[in-house]
């Protein structure tokens, strides 16, 4: 979420660190929490769009089979 800028983190197991994110995230503007918004859907675009993944898996595919072609 950090790299994406999409949302606020806070620390597993930790109660009143979740506390204080829930309530910076309320105290947001309603334009804040769109941007974070707007960020995490063209994140998700940028890095798991199900074509995407297709794509360079097919070509991940095809350069190992390539290599394995080159040792023979």
């Amino acid at each position: 979420m950090l790299e994406a800028k999409a949302g606020l983190v806070s620390p597993a197991e930790d109660a009143e660190a979740l506390s204080d994110t829930i309530l910076q995230l309320y105290n947001m503007s309603p334009l804040d929490r769109k941007v974070m918004g707007d960020n995490g859907r063209r994140y998700y675009s940028e890095h798991f769009d199900h074509d995407l993944l297709v794509t360079q898996l097919i070509e991940h595919l095809q350069a190992v089979s390539k290599s394995g072609k080159d040792n023979k």
